[in-house]
């Protein structure tokens, strides 16, 4: 499937390889049987690159400070519009005044990338940033958006003479994590808005998954890079869902 690639973990693999649509498998299938030979040439430019991070704090009335971040790439745009998400958070809390409610706590947006290499994700160094200087109580709570707004797409059959299956919309929202961890304040509060906001198809759990009690902490992962604030031990609570494009 020309222009998607999937993330990976720093390993570079010299050996060339592609995704088959349902039609084209059929098609490589039929003619491996008959002994037919095929060749794959991948032209590209490997090397170092940088890229860019932003980070803006929106000073309130105390020091403690909530973080919230997002991913600034992804192979589909639903899988970066997090983005959108901070943006429209900024906007709403700057134009408060500040003796607002809204401005009673520092808040920090990071608009973090590296996010489909993992080994380089931005939000892991940034983790370790926090992590450091939680102890002196600022940092009190990290907010993660991803994949916002995902619509439901379900395969159904191909029609008659066709080849695989065909996705469709559903009508539906697709479904949607929303880790909280084990604080339950934000547990409390999670779900108070999801049914303020009468939000359908939303997940709330501690994470995923089913707790471990031998390990720490218990619940390995929040679905995205949630998961990456939630090992160091700071409270994280992140929303994702999953988009077919995944």
């Amino acid at each position: 499937m020309e222009g998607y690639y999937d993330p990976h973990f720093g390993q570079h693999y010299y050996v060339p390889g592609v995704y088959l649509g349902s039609e084209e498998y059929y098609l490589v299938r039929n003619a491996s049987q008959f002994h037919k030979t095929a060749s794959i040439k991948i032209s590209a430019d490997t090397g170092q690159k940088y890229t860019r991070e932003l980070f803006a704090t929106l000073p309130g009335r105390s020091k403690e400070t909530i973080i919230i971040d997002s991913h600034t790439d992804g192979a589909t745009w639903v899988q970066e519009n997090g983005v959108a998400g901070l943006l429209a958070l900024a906007k709403y809390f700057a134009a408060q005044p500040m003796s607002s409610p809204d401005r009673a706590k520092t808040l920090k947006f990071a608009f973090t990338s590296g996010h489909l290499t993992y080994s380089r994700d931005g939000s892991i160094p940034y983790a370790k940033k926090l992590d450091e200087e939680y102890d002196n109580g600022d940092n009190s709570l990290v907010i993660v958006l991803e994949h916002m707004g995902a619509r439901e797409i379900l395969p159904s059959p191909a029609p008659k003479g066709q080849y695989g299956r065909v996705l469709n919309f559903t009508g539906r929202s697709e479904s949607t994590l929303w880790s909280v961890g084990p604080t339950n304040a934000v547990v409390d509060l999670v779900s108070a808005a999801i049914k303020e906001r009468n939000l359908d198809g939303f997940i709330v759990t501690p994470g995923n998954p089913p707790k471990n009690t031998s390990q720490i902490p218990y619940y390995a992962s929040q679905g995205g890079i949630g998961t990456t604030y939630h090992d160091y031990l700071i409270p994280t609570t992140s929303i994702i869902s999953g988009p077919w494009s995944l």
